[in-house]
């Protein structure tokens, strides 16, 4: 029996700086690039423990089409490791922070990247493989290439074939409540038995369900493989993780292709929010989470008079000395008398105005926000 595997990684989003991370004094490199590092280590460690044919990327590995180079220099490390393992080949399917003008820039180097094929058309890598690659190249492009590919396999009598890529389709989450309307329509993904696409952070079948607790217990052969990172607060309760995934050809079966797809978590760094609706120092440490090693978001939600009277620096604080990475702060001013909405993400002008309210210029902005407020209602009582 003929067999071929990989193993697929999506929405790596490597930065040169990351928002959610503090400086180490190591080469330029964060703590939230670090572990995003160290969760790319566990896909290459995996791919080499198992020996598998090819590794796929399937887009957004990196944050933008610009990025340092003490980043590209961990990442052609793990490629080289990938390469001296004798891993056959490195297949990128660029995303849309990646892709420019028909290439790749960051990826263009073949001294750091000898190995690497980037797919920046829609192709068949392999003439005994029925693997189609389509990046991101826009709704209509995209539907253009599924149709050819369909076609194509028709003529050539390609029985099951596989998509990777890396595009929109609709009906699929973007978040854990919010669907894409505008994507690619799923009715042109009929035809293929294997779909795995990277884009969309929520690992999910294209019905929108996910195999509960990533347990190996049903194939994961249609849909988003979702990110390896947490890249937001969106994404606080989702688990993270990367596919394998095998192909056989039996002669004994009229050299029908036969396909076994699995997930394997990975445990990312844990992203918590703790909300503050009343209270003062004392409550806010009684009912402390546990932080340790968090990306922490505090919001507070009440009237103006409320919040300016909280230690909100010794909240941070508190945060801190309970193991947090990194803490940010959010406050929800309200007009006094209103209610605050916990967790609304999109509030009313004319009633009240969020806040986020970054280390750096937290104050510069709640003054800015109590101005729109006030700009808001003098309008609102004319």
């Amino acid at each position: 029996m003929k067999q071929w595997s990989t193993v697929l990684i999506a929405d790596l989003h490597l930065k040169s700086r990351d928002s959610y991370g503090v400086d180490t004094g190591n080469g330029g490199l964060d703590t939230r690039t670090l572990r995003r590092l160290w969760l790319l280590d566990q896909a290459v460690d995996y791919a080499v423990d198992n020996q598998v044919d090819c590794f796929t990327i399937l887009g957004d590995l990196f944050n933008s089409r610009t990025i340092s180079e003490a980043v590209r220099e961990q990442v052609a490390r793990r490629f080289l490791r990938l390469e001296g393992a004798g891993i056959k080949d490195i297949l990128f399917v660029p995303g849309n922070h990646e892709l420019y003008q028909g290439h790749v820039p960051l990826l263009s180097d073949s001294v750091l990247f000898p190995r690497l094929q980037v797919i920046v058309e829609p192709c068949k890598p392999w003439s005994d493989l029925p693997i189609f690659c389509v990046p991101d190249l826009g709704k209509a492009k995209v539907e253009e290439a599924i149709n050819s590919a369909v076609d194509l396999c028709r003529d050539d009598s390609i029985k099951a074939p596989i998509l990777f890529g890396h595009f929109a389709v609709a009906g699929a989450y973007m978040t854990d409540t919010e669907v894409n309307t505008r994507g690619v329509d799923p009715e042109l993904l009929k035809k293929f038995p294997v779909v795995l696409l990277g884009d969309f952070h929520r690992k999910q079948l294209f019905d929108g369900s996910v195999p509960q607790g990533y347990t190996n217990d049903r194939d994961f052969l249609r849909g988003y493989v979702g990110s390896l990172a947490r890249n937001s607060f969106s994404e606080e309760h989702q688990q993270k993780g990367f596919a394998h995934l095998a192909v056989e050809q039996s002669p004994e079966d009229d050299g029908n292709f036969r396909y076994i797809a699995k997930v394997i978590p990975v445990e990312d760094d844990p992203f918590v929010t703790i909300d503050v609706t009343d209270g003062g120092m004392d409550k806010f440490a009684g009912n402390l989470p546990d932080v340790a090693s968090a990306i922490v978001r505090i919001r507070f939600y009440g009237t103006d008079d409320w919040f300016s009277g909280l230690p909100v620096a010794d909240m941070v604080d508190l945060c801190y000395g309970e193991g947090a990475q990194f803490v940010k702060t959010e406050p929800t001013i309200t007009v006094s008398g209103v209610a605050p909405v916990v967790g609304e993400e999109t509030l009313e002008f004319d009633v009240y105005k969020t806040v986020t309210a970054a280390a750096k210029n937290k104050q510069q902005n709640l003054t800015m926000g109590l101005r729109y407020i006030g700009d808001a209602l003098t309008k609102v009582g004319n």
